[in-house]
């Protein structure tokens, strides 16, 4: 791989767009052609702690060849510095009008760096007056109505039919939010919170008839994660998560609900038996000594993620976690981080049920020499559950015993293997009705430059097809794989010149975009994003991390 198909949007001397950094498709217009969405990051040359962040978004269209973008327009004109507009991208027919809705998440900043609430758009095709895209729901999390500043709302999000009414709902996560905010004092720190995490699920029917902001103190369900360590308690861990990644499942056992998945990677399962080091800090309320010492001997970071049910009706009081859940999958090791990315929608068997695909991104890989934080990633080709859910209060599924295991690639260390996936497409639909899988490893080497500097973060991407037969569930069939299992990798291709596209990180984004280059075989195309991908000498000021996006036609 070469040249992006579509090159990023350069936004000006001392810009680092980072086109590529999320990706959507849908049919915005509704002529029958596949579209896609596709968000800036923005940095400053002069490194992150100058990050604009504000985040743009751009909305291209196939027909014999790529359009000119048209650009999504952020409700206030300019967003904010660290807002991130664009940081999550869905695109779904949420009112059933034939024409798909874009969905844009903006989660307003990272913790305590947060210039403002976050929020969440759906933007509506409008050609009235010329290719635009319009404004039509906003969600919030303010102050004022139940959130919190820096809560991350909008850091990922998801739609999902959760009451069986036929339309889809919003579900939205704040891997911020915080049952205990700025409580104590951490010395060498500051004022820190305990960022447990929550997610809102919001029913299409509460704000299809309102253009006003929906608050989160108006969601239909509110699911907080596990309790985090808090002054006086005896919970032994600290920031969870919660809310990290979101993802629709579909009707797992058939009573016509959509179920969803939420990961908290950083949260540890009770049952888990591993060893690790925990945190020790010094703290008191006011900031001032004496210091109260603590040891969170729990806090492993090993990650959990949890299966939710769809229901007719939505429960009146906010939910837990643990408690809410059907099922719950934990991670292998500390500091995996089971969870930090999901993919789901995809059956990936042929048996007739959605498959659920879960990556530990810091998973370290045994050989010689050891590697860390390579990644792994977790196939749980699930039952049908038709007959009910497992028992269990909640059942617990352990990653190692997931149907297929997957390494990712081994000649360097903080690779970053499925960082970005997706399972929802197939490439050979005249072969079979299953669907193929995406995983991305931005920060992988594909080149042997010298000096070693030189070949970090090129990135690899990767297409998988599972074609056994094994039987599903933790008790079914187990299968280890590695990066060289996939059906096929990507990679940019290394130039004379070492220094051009010093860090792609192919792979940050990954996509099926359907049939989009009208071969009629419906055969799905990929898309594969590299936010850092320059069209110059590494270094050169304007035009650094322009970054662009790849298609892959099959």
């Amino acid at each position: 791989m070469t040249t992006p198909t579509i090159p990023g949007v350069d936004l000006g001397s001392g810009y680092g767009p980072q086109f590529g950094h999320a990706m959507a498709t849908g049919d915005f217009d509704g002529d029958g052609k596949r579209d896609v969405a596709i968000s800036t990051f923005e940095s400053m040359e002069t490194g992150f702690g100058n990050n604009e962040g504000r985040g743009h978004v751009y909305v291209y269209e196939y027909d014999s060849g790529w359009s000119s973008p048209i650009t999504v327009p952020h409700p206030s004109g300019t967003p904010n510095v660290c807002v991130f507009f664009g940081w999550d991208l869905e695109a779904a027919d949420v009112d059933g009008d034939g024409k798909d809705e874009l969905i844009v998440t903006e989660p307003g900043g990272d913790g305590a760096g947060a210039q403002s609430y976050g929020a969440v758009y759906i933007f509506d095709y409008d050609d009235t007056s010329g290719p635009t895209f319009v404004l039509k729901h906003k969600f919030q999390s303010h102050a004022s109505y139940g959130g919190q500043l820096g809560d991350n709302f909008g850091w990922s999000v998801a739609l999902a039919d959760f009451n069986g009414d036929g339309d889809l709902d919003l579900i939205v996560g704040a891997r911020y939010w915080s049952q205990c905010e700025g409580c104590i004092y951490v010395q060498n720190q500051g004022w820190v919170e305990d960022w447990t995490g929550a997610v809102y699920i919001f029913d299409h029917d509460g704000w299809e008839t309102s253009t006003d902001w929906r608050n989160v103190n108006e969601a239909e369900l509110v699911i907080r994660g596990e309790p985090s360590w808090v002054p006086g308690t005896a919970v032994e861990q600290t920031r969870g998560y919660f809310g990290q990644s979101v993802a629709s499942v579909g009707d797992l056992n058939g009573d016509g609900y959509d179920d969803f998945i939420v990961s908290a990677p950083r949260r540890t399962s009770t049952n888990y038996t591993g060893g690790c080091t925990g945190q020790n800090f010094n703290w008191s309320y006011d900031g001032n000594p004496p210091w109260t010492s603590e040891s969170l001997e729990d806090d492993c970071r090993v990650g959990t993620v949890y299966l939710f049910a769809g229901a007719s009706t939505y429960p009146e009081e906010d939910q837990e976690a643990y408690d809410y859940a059907k099922i719950i999958f934990t991670g292998e090791n500390a500091e995996d981080k089971l969870g930090q990315s999901l993919a789901s929608q995809g059956d990936l068997n042929g048996d007739g049920v959605n498959d659920i695909v879960i990556a530990s991104l810091l998973h370290d890989v045994e050989g010689n020499p050891t590697r860390t934080d390579v990644g792994r990633v977790y196939v749980f080709l699930m039952p049908n559950y038709s007959a009910g859910w497992p028992s269990g209060d909640p059942y617990v599924w352990e990653a190692a015993n997931a149907n297929i295991i997957i390494d990712g690639p081994t000649g360097d260390d903080y690779v970053l293997f499925g960082y970005a996936m997706a399972c929802n497409g197939n490439t050979n639909k005249g072969t079979d009705s299953r669907a193929d899988f995406l995983i991305g490893a931005p920060r992988g080497n594909s080149c042997a430059y010298t000096p070693p500097q030189l070949r970090n973060d090129r990135g690899f991407a990767y297409l998988f097809r599972y074609s056994g037969s094994m039987a599903v569930g933790e008790n079914g069939g187990h299968e280890t794989w590695t990066a060289s299992s996939a059906f096929r990798y990507y990679q940019i291709l290394c130039d004379e010149n070492p220094y051009d596209n010093e860090a792609p990180y192919l792979g940050r984004s990954v996509i099926f975009i359907g049939d989009i280059n009208n071969d009629q075989d419906y055969n799905d195309e990929i898309m594969f994003g590299a936010p850092g991908w320059d069209t110059t000498n590494y270094g050169n000021g304007s035009a650094n991390d322009l970054g662009g996006v790849y298609v892959i036609p099959f």
